[in-house]
């Protein structure tokens, strides 16, 4: 099988949107202004009324100096008013910096020292985590405290400039804004390709978080790519519970449905009943999710029923799908859940299992057109099709990132010869289809056998009682390391260490039995749904 392609543009024209992403918006806005945008509680906002928001907005950056190429953080949990600041801050040329709302203060303060952010838009409740991070934080000059309910703000600080905004006071932004700050909200700035539009924070599942600089370029490349395989229209709702501080909610469900001008249902917090009665009462048509949330919302139709009529698919990424739930799944939302594989480094774009086309159970699907994806040995050679072919996956495209900020050894290490080493160890089958083994830097070498934990979880998760696994290598004295099985028992099951280290050893090779079976309650993970495995040690 080839499995490389002839390679796509670089990207759409400069002509496409000439105000870079934030075209996006105002082309929704100019179309259908009247057309519901965002769903968020009781509340529903028009693209016209969402184009207003994000008006004030670019007024208000604008007078408190912030200018093109300068980087401004948006701290917010799922809310109307993210995507408001987001498209606000590239609308004025700045580049976006998401924070996750559930970070702490040295976490916040890492992410605005390491990217010199200038600014800051946060939602009221999140002042305190803010304020605590301010004296590390001697680059950021200007924050706006977005207020709801008006009991929460930055105390002023010497030397910055700090203003809370209601939306009374936001109504009356451009009767008292410059000439200048109002001719920037009509006309916006002329963008390239190449200028930085976001700078997003990876999970540092192994260290300190480091900065993907994605380009509009990239942006629209992506976007681009996600048109040509989902059929996202004006008429769907999708749903928005994933953090849009991540670039999964970010792309795929932000921007690519900004793009198509349908509306986003906002869940500001994830629970399967409030998912499932939203879906409902909202008819959300296309759900993406991680497996963590599906496995959820899976025990939660075991016990109730809702009406998801509505639905037409579902998407599914950060990590494989186990075939027991996809399988599940299919039968309880009577829709398919289409997985695929992407990173922050690559816009969050790479596979996809197509929607009209076979779905296989443990694959991924196949890539996405427009970029090159190969499976490469230690030299960064391909290599062919089959299990027995493991080894690194390598993605090159208009939209892999240009490298880490301020970083560039790691940036150097992971991009050669054009290709993004993702970390990732797979192989493809004849079909194109890719297959993810595990991480380079988690396979286990027991005794000089590999093992990929993919495969250990794979096969721990046929047991009925098991709910969800993660397997790691911990030190051993001779074999250089062992396996471990961190188990997460079906509630009210009775699992215990044996009856997995026996099925294991009826259907794995010896060298591939965990050694280590410890069950949990719960497996440590971060905002966005990965298992956090350094943690299981």
């Amino acid at each position: 099988m080839d499995t490389s392609v002839t390679m796509a543009p670089a990207a759409v024209s400069d002509s496409t949107f000439p105000w870079g992403i934030a075209g996006l918006l105002t082309e929704q806005v100019k179309s259908q202004s009247a057309s519901p945008a965002i769903f968020f509680g009781d509340e529903v906002l028009t693209y016209g009324e969402l184009g207003q928001r994000v008006r004030a907005l670019v007024i208000s950056l604008h007078e408190a100096g912030i200018k093109y190429g300068d980087k401004v953080g948006v701290f917010f949990p799922n809310h109307p008013d993210f995507i408001a600041a987001f498209f606000a801050v590239v609308h004025a040329g700045a580049t976006v910096v998401p924070i996750n709302p559930l970070l702490k203060a040295d976490e916040i303060a890492h992410i605005l020292s390491d990217s010199e952010a200038r600014g800051v838009i946060l939602h009221e409740q999140l002042c305190a985590e803010l304020e605590a991070s301010l004296p590390k934080l001697r680059e950021l000059d200007v924050i706006f405290t977005l207020t709801y309910k008006g009991d929460k703000r930055i105390e002023q600080t010497s030397g910055k400039y700090i203003v809370t905004l209601d939306r009374e006071a936001l109504a009356k932004v451009e009767s008292e804004s410059s000439s200048a700050a109002r001719q920037l909200a009509d006309h916006g700035v002329s963008i390239g390709q190449e200028h930085l539009a976001v700078l997003v924070y990876t999970s540092g599942t192994t260290g300190k978080p480091k900065g993907a600089m994605l380009t509009h370029g990239n942006l629209i490349a992506a976007i681009e790519m996600k048109r040509a395989i989902l059929d996202f229209t004006s008429s769907d709702r999708i749903l928005a519970v994933l953090p849009l501080c991540h670039i999964y909610g970010l792309t795929v469900v932000m921007l690519g449905m900004v793009s198509q001008g349908g509306g986003m249902v906002i869940v500001e917090k994830f629970d399967p009943a409030v998912v499932l009665k939203t879906i409902e009462n909202r008819g959300v048509t296309v759900m993406p999710a991680v497996p963590a949330m599906y496995q959820f919302l899976s025990l939660e139709l075991e016990k109730n029923s809702y009406d998801l009529s509505s639905l037409r698919y579902g998407l599914c990424g950060a990590a494989p799908l186990e075939a027991e739930l996809l399988t599940r799944l299919d039968d309880q939302l009577g829709v398919p859940v289409l997985e695929g594989y992407a990173l922050t480094e690559t816009t969050c774009i790479a596979t996809l299992t197509p929607l009209r086309g076979p779905r296989k159970f443990g694959s991924v699907g196949p890539k996405v057109p427009g970029i090159q994806l190969v499976v490469v040995d230690a030299n960064l050679r391909p290599l062919p099709a089959g299990k027995e072919s493991i080894g690194q996956v390598a993605i090159k495209g208009p939209n892999v990132m240009q490298g880490y900020y301020k970083q560039p050894e790691a940036s150097a290490e992971c991009l050669k010869d054009g290709l993004f080493l993702t970390g990732d160890l797979g192989y493809f089958d004849e079909d194109g289809y890719l297959y993810i083994s595990g991480r380079t830097k988690e396979m286990i070498i027991r005794g000089g056998q590999n093992v990929y934990p993919r495969e250990v979880e794979t096969a721990i998760m046929r047991l009925e009682n098991v709910l969800e696994v993660a397997v790691i290598g911990v030190p051993d004295k001779f074999m250089g390391e062992r396996v471990k099985a961190v188990v997460v028992p079906r509630p009210g099951s009775r699992l215990t260490e044996d009856e997995v280290r026996e099925f294991c050893s009826q259907v794995l090779a010896p060298y591939k039995v965990p050694k280590i079976v410890e069950l949990r309650d719960a497996l440590p993970r971060n905002s966005t749904g990965k298992v956090l495995k350094r943690l299981l040690v």
